[in-house]
């Protein structure tokens, strides 16, 4: 059985996202910071090297950020 049958018999629907909206701009005047770990994750000394990203989700109401901080 297909899932298009199985979702048809337990009378499920997909659901469409919108379409992803960029929200940067790669063409920026600012100058690039370069990768000055180059993969190397060893490190010899606490507080030396420290690492972060962001990500977002869209809920109901807007969006909620979540940022790590991590150290290595």
């Amino acid at each position: 059985m297909t899932v298009a049958k199985y979702m048809k018999e337990l009378d499920l629907r997909s659901k469409l996202s919108k379409k992803f909206k960029v929200t940067t701009n790669s063409k920026q005047k600012y100058l690039i910071v370069p990768n000055v770990l180059n993969r190397e994750f060893t490190v010899t000394e606490p507080s030396k090297v420290w690492v972060s990203d962001i990500t977002y989700s869209r809920v109901k109401e807007g969006f909620i950020y979540l940022t790590t901080i991590l150290e290595l």
